[in-house]
């Protein structure tokens, strides 16, 4: 079942199972004993307010530590479902849309030139620069940005809906 340097780590993590399921146990006993052992109204009280408190947490202990074991089979699942995955013959078109509005230039220029390296086809991808600044030494250099690296600017004089509105205003020029 479990082989290799694994086998210490899967003992383990069963090792934990166990002593949570052990706790939840002896905190629901050690709850039935003061309410058995109770002689006052208090210790009722207290002998009812700790089994409600120990059956809940150990219901999530051993839920936790069920997830906790899972967690094991993690890659193995991962392995599995990416077996029977096929390649895909071809790719969406897709709209990376960055809204901007009065940022700092260098950040913005670090941000973009990370998004054209990502890992898509390049003729599936289109890159869209939606500049709601109004500074107008901004747009000038955002729009030379834009020319240089193949990037379409699109620039809202007037800012209706903030970026919500700048997002909509760019699905009137695209496609994707």
């Amino acid at each position: 079942m479990v082989s290799g340097i694994f086998k210490e780590h899967y003992y383990i993590r069963v090792f934990n199972v166990l002593l949570f399921v052990a706790l939840a146990i002896v905190g629901t006993g050690f709850s039935i004993y003061i309410l058995t052992a109770a002689s006052t109204p208090y210790m009722y009280l207290l002998g009812i307010f700790l089994l409600v408190l120990s059956l809940v947490s150990g219901f999530f202990n051993v839920f936790a530590a069920f997830l906790y074991y899972r967690s094991y089979f993690y890659d193995k699942y991962i392995a599995q479902l990416t077996k029977n995955l096929k390649p895909m013959k071809s790719f969406p078109t897709v709209a990376v849309a960055v809204p901007i509005y009065n940022e700092d230039p260098k950040i913005v220029e670090r941000n973009f030139l990370r998004l054209l390296e990502m890992n898509y086809p390049k003729d599936r991808i289109k890159f869209y620069f939606l500049d709601d600044s109004t500074k107008p030494e901004l747009v000038k250099e955002f729009r030379k940005f834009s020319s240089k690296h193949g990037i379409i600017y699109l620039h809202r004089a007037v800012r209706r809906a903030f970026k919500a509105g700048n997002l909509n205003s760019m699905l009137k020029h695209s496609n994707e």
